[in-house]
């Protein structure tokens, strides 16, 4: 089991904010991109070597964001919305991934199949949002790690509407 932390600004127009590890380490650093349109965010290693990356599809109904792995590999993260509560539709997995607790404020698990694979909480009583990811399975890191960021904008979104 490994746990990654995010602590974003509390004043801010762009995320730019490292995702440190265990030891206060940073492991990755996010970079929202300045758009007139869309939404773009760059993930890259503590070495600014580029990991993966993730755009909003523009000209939607519902907020889709399609993630673009590094040396291949792509899948895509969409909003489904219900009355009072969000869901999140994943394709491009082989298993069935089911999210598990509450969307709209980011504390909930991440199942592929039966596997609780990861789960993303929110810190409370801290100066900004600051977040504890828990990933259970290695291979997943990245897709936890997207599925925040992803759950993030479209909780943003809401609130600016």
């Amino acid at each position: 089991m490994k746990k990654l932390y995010i602590k974003q600004k509390v004043f801010k127009i762009l995320d730019h904010y490292p995702i440190m590890d265990e030891n206060q380490e940073e492991k990755y650093h996010v970079d929202q991109s300045i758009r007139w349109i869309g939404f773009r965010v760059d993930v890259t290693n503590a070495q600014r070597e580029p990991v993966f990356y993730i755009e909003k599809e523009v000209f939607t109904f519902l907020p889709r964001y399609h993630v673009h792995i590094e040396g291949g590999g792509e899948y895509t993260i969409q909003g489904q919305f219900a009355i009072f509560q969000t869901h999140l539709e994943i394709e491009g997995f082989d298993e069935q991934i089911t999210l598990k607790g509450d969307i709209f404020d980011l504390d909930f698990q991440i199942y592929a199949d039966d596997r609780l694979i990861g789960e993303i909480g929110r810190e409370f009583f801290t100066w900004g949002d600051t977040y504890e990811l828990t990933i259970h399975e290695p291979g997943y890191e990245l897709f936890i790690i997207s599925l925040f960021l992803c759950a993030d904008q479209i909780r943003d979104d809401q609130k600016g509407n």
